[in-house]
């Protein structure tokens, strides 16, 4: 009697345990975190670290342009003094990363990593070998380097693939001074000397200013290992991502009509790709059009999960770039689609103090 009462008891406990389960606490709104690392920064000792992220077009796409045309811009950048400079460009180290993992990011090597190979035969260095060296050589740097100093950085920058770092060097010789010798090669030279033409913001801004301030390098901060996100996405990616870009998208267009001829108004087009306003229309625009994009798949928000996957590694390699210098000035150079996503995720950060560009511009 008493195992035919206890055979009962046991049949009846899964339905006893469920019942007296309590029933979900239905929340009255989205959680929110309760801890800001910002609010560190009251109690911080010293000054803050000032980020100023400024948003570019890219200046590849410009029709008829001129270095001249940037000279007000870089007039202005000059007067914020930045330590550090970061730039849109995919460090040696990533580039490197990417050929040992070819099934993954054979595109983003093509597309983002120059070759190595003419620096690697010059120096008989690899990137790992040459990143070495240049950690070594900038800790032993002296205050005033010769010439030979500045060909040998340059040519460890080629090998380590670096190219912009390289001419940041480059540009501090005299032209009696930019020669082969001391690392550098004729092809390496000739390299430098075609990096110094190329149409692109990372060189005629970022590089022109960092030689300006005498500094040793721009800081590579872009990413692309969030492309391996992106390997598995499927061709209704793509199609749903171009039909929310055939949406209008009345910043794009303003954003094409700024002047870009004249210095005055290349740095009024900068101010303009720098409002607020401009900043929230191209993201709602873009990526708020991606997530409200309606498809089973829900697949323009797979989009929007590898530009925020890219865009806050972007955000850590910055932090990267000043971890070992706080209270410093950091200028971030990069295309306008992304601050405002960078400086919502540099916000959080708890020495981070944002630069707004309109008050440098």
């Amino acid at each position: 009697m008493k195992s035919l009462i206890f055979a009962a008891m046991l049949t009846a406990l899964p339905a006893l345990a469920l019942a007296q389960q309590p029933a979900p606490v239905s929340g009255t709104g989205p959680y929110a975190p309760a801890f800001d690392p910002a609010s560190l920064r009251a109690g911080m000792s010293g000054p803050a670290t000032r980020v100023m992220v400024m948003g570019t077009m890219h200046l590849a796409n410009l029709s008829g342009f001129e270095p001249d045309l940037l000279s007000p811009v870089l007039d202005r950048l000059t007067g914020y003094q930045p330590d550090i400079i970061a730039i849109e460009a995919v460090s040696g180290q990533e580039c490197d990363l990417f050929r040992r993992f070819p099934s993954r990011f054979a595109a983003s090597t093509e597309g983002y990593c120059p070759s190595t190979d003419a620096a690697r035969e010059a120096t008989g260095l690899d990137v790992p070998e040459a990143t070495a060296r240049i950690d070594s050589l900038l800790k032993e740097w002296p205050d005033q380097p010769e010439p030979k100093d500045r060909r040998a950085l340059a040519a460890l920058f080629l090998a380590g693939g670096e190219r912009t770092s390289a001419l940041v060097n480059w540009l501090q010789l005299a032209p009696q001074d930019q020669i082969a010798a001391d690392g550098l090669n004729d092809v390496l030279v000739e390299q430098l000397r075609s990096l110094a033409r190329r149409q692109n913001e990372n060189e005629q801004i970022a590089a022109v200013l960092a030689a300006r301030l005498g500094l040793n390098r721009v800081h590579p901060m872009d990413d692309h290992t969030a492309d391996a996100v992106a390997a598995g996405f499927d061709a209704r990616v793509g199609k749903a991502v171009n039909e929310v870009w055939a949406q209008p998208n009345p910043t794009l267009v303003e954003m094409q009509d700024q002047p870009v001829d004249t210095p005055e108004g290349l740095l009024q087009t900068f101010r303009f790709n720098n409002l607020p306003s401009t900043q929230v229309g191209q993201a709602q625009a873009e990526m708020g059009g991606a997530l409200a994009h309606a498809s089973p798949e829900m697949s323009a928000r797979k989009y929007v999960a590898w530009w925020e996957v890219r865009n806050q590694r972007m955000a850590a390699n910055i932090r990267a770039s000043f971890a070992d210098r706080p209270g410093s000035r950091v200028l971030v150079l990069v295309g306008s689609s992304h601050k405002a996503y960078l400086d919502a995720y540099l916000a959080a950060i708890s020495e981070v103090e944002l630069v707004d560009p309109l008050d440098i511009l």
